[in-house]
């Protein structure tokens, strides 16, 4: 069975995010493009730096990430050459 998320978050790079966003568009995937600050100030006012937040999840985001290029393949005009 396919995994359908409610919303993909993913962190603003300086534009280098727009393939991504392009492809989840185009595989009508919901997403949001989140500033890097206000991620870096949420984990502080939990009590967490952000790295060791995404390490503790370090499997299940690179099951994620396998997704994640596989839907990228699949919009072969969104990718950098």
């Amino acid at each position: 069975m396919p995994y359908k998320p409610e919303r993909i978050v993913i962190e603003a790079t300086g534009r280098l995010e727009m393939p991504f966003t392009l492809a989840c568009s185009k595989a009508s995937l919901l997403f949001v493009i989140a500033n890097p600050i206000h991620l870096k100030r949420f984990a502080g006012a939990i009590g967490q730096q952000a790295k060791p937040i995404l390490t503790a999840f370090k499997d299940q985001i690179q099951k994620i990430e396998k997704r994640i290029i596989k839907l990228l393949e699949s919009c072969p005009e969104y990718l950098f050459t």
